[in-house]
């Protein structure tokens, strides 16, 4: 029985790691190091695969796409960390009047299926909010359990279906 009680301290351990993790995630100014980060989470084939995102074609691009980001009134990202360890980022994009498309990746795969979506969320629809933004929408594989999972947890509600890409929405004011 030994190897068990010490298997059980050791998932103990390893949820209270957690928990203190999912306490100090925050969304932060997307800057170099979730930039650096990126390139290999958008260069992971399963991330790519299931948000739908082409693999970056060469440094020169990201970096001339992140020095752009400061000009642009369409697309506004946040980098998701906790403590300070760049975990993810997410965002508004193609916005327009009243309306933007959310993202979220997830890119370091240990924080994967922790929950940290609905609190993600919140934050991002708070931002949309003072963005003035009135309609959120989202896209997501059918196959992206988690994804259609998390959003419909936070209110979104079926749109429309592109093949096997499920559209959801959200009115910001119809907060939950």
């Amino acid at each position: 029985m030994p190897v068990d009680n010490e298997r059980a301290q050791e998932s103990e351990a390893e949820a209270h790691t957690i928990a203190s993790a999912l306490e100090n995630v925050r969304l932060v100014e997307y800057d170099e190091r979730f930039l650096e980060r990126s390139w290999t989470w958008f260069n992971d084939e399963e991330i790519l695969a299931l948000t739908m995102t082409p693999p970056l074609t060469s440094k020169a691009d990201q970096l001339a796409w992140f020095a752009g980001l400061a000009k642009r009134t369409d697309y506004f990202v946040w980098g998701i960390e906790t403590g300070d360890k760049p975990i993810g980022v997410t965002g508004l994009k193609h916005v327009k009047g009243t309306a933007a498309e959310a993202f979220t990746v997830i890119g370091d795969k240990e924080y994967w299926g922790r929950g940290l979506s609905r609190m993600i969320m919140r934050v991002l629809i708070g931002h949309a909010r003072n963005l003035g933004i009135k309609w959120i929408s989202a896209r997501t594989l059918m196959s992206n359990v988690r994804s259609m999972r998390s959003l419909v947890s936070y209110g979104f509600t079926e749109w429309k279906t592109e093949g096997d890409v499920k559209w959801m929405k959200y009115g910001v004011d119809d907060e939950p």
